[in-house]
């Protein structure tokens, strides 16, 4: 791509620049040629700062990220890479999220996007939640792709699908926060074609727990609530939770050889929080639980890197290229739920 750009851009601008140098001696006139390199490259900047920002490995190696601890790929399991993907240069910027998907920061009202078909395809999902909700658009996207199906994302910063009260810093964020809930909730009542809606939080998120209660059932039946107002039928698929890492642990990754190793890790205890979705899934016939932590995490530790792979970009959310070692995962436990 860029030597065809190069090429482009010198038949384009180079060579006529040139022809327009040599027969225009004055240097008024090279006011002209000037003007057409600054178009140029208002044009082809921003398409470079587009691609610098989306560009993750796509052409990873087969037992790269989670497949490296799917315990079905014995060859995977000694799998060590030669470079952390993405990089370090990368790794903020290694985010599926889209702004028609989100709402938050001056962005209050209901956002829902589309992936994949809009018509004729073969089912429709619904996928509500905090940032780490709209972290798996990633995923989302190739199920969607694989499968036809249509898959709504709506998602709001630090804030869920449930009927219990959320923590916010601020009043107007409170507020903003209970509107985008009863927003959504009003929503997912009107549909009269999902074939699940799928639901994930942060484990870090916090509630407003009335005194009195007990924060573990607040949390709990903040979730059933929200998940009893569905239309009768649909199923709810609630994801739990990735692991959590202190953001000074990146600092780890300066040393990529070690990186690469899995040196770079937290205890399973202190990396994977109670999310509320385990126990609301128990004591819900129409809820399923889906676990992929065990594809992040070992019997006793988190790691940082997985297979090569850096798991979260900030401590808290996965690396879309993390997310799309995961996919495969996600969309078998999906159609296990509501088949294909």
């Amino acid at each position: 791509m860029s030597v065809l750009a190069a090429l482009v851009t010198n038949r384009i601008v180079g060579a006529p620049v040139g022809h327009l140098i040599v027969r225009w001696p004055s240097p008024q006139l090279l006011v002209v040629p000037v003007v057409a390199i600054a178009l140029v490259l208002a044009v082809a900047v921003p398409q470079v700062r587009i691609l610098e920002r989306g560009s993750v490995a796509h052409d990873l190696d087969p037992c790269a990220g989670a497949a490296a601890l799917d315990p079905s790929l014995p060859d995977c399991q000694d799998f060590v890479a030669a470079a952390l993907t993405p990089s370090l240069e990368q790794l903020e910027a290694d985010d599926a999220n889209r702004r028609e998907c989100w709402a938050g920061r001056g962005a209050d009202e209901l956002r829902v996007c589309t992936i994949g078909p809009t018509d004729r395809y073969v089912k429709r999902l619904l996928a509500v939640g905090d940032s780490h909700n709209n972290s798996l658009i990633a995923a989302y996207e190739h199920i969607a792709q694989e499968n036809g199906w249509r898959i709504d994302v709506a998602g709001r910063g630090r804030c869920y699908w449930t009927s219990a009260v959320q923590w916010q810093p601020t009043q107007s964020e409170s507020q903003g926060c209970a509107e985008w809930v009863d927003d959504v909730t009003e929503f997912i009542a009107t549909q009269d074609d999902l074939d699940a809606v799928v639901v994930t939080h942060s484990s870090v998120s916090r509630l407003e727990v009335p005194q009195g209660s007990e924060p573990a059932q607040y949390r709990i039946n903040g979730l059933l609530g929200a998940w009893s107002t569905r239309p009768l039928g649909v199923p709810i698929i609630a994801i739990r939770d990735n692991p959590n890492f202190p953001r000074d642990l990146r600092e780890c990754l300066q040393d990529e050889a070690g990186a690469v190793e899995d040196v770079c890790s937290l205890s399973r205890d202190a990396a994977l929080r109670d999310d509320g979705l385990t126990s609301a899934t128990a004591v819900s016939e129409a809820a399923h639980l889906v676990d992929l932590t065990d594809l992040m995490c070992t019997s006793d530790e988190c790691p940082l890197v997985v297979g090569g792979v850096v798991v979260v970009r900030d401590g808290r959310h996965l690396t879309a290229t993390f997310v799309r070692t995961l996919a495969p995962y996600l969309k078998d436990a999906v159609e296990a739920i509501i088949g294909r």
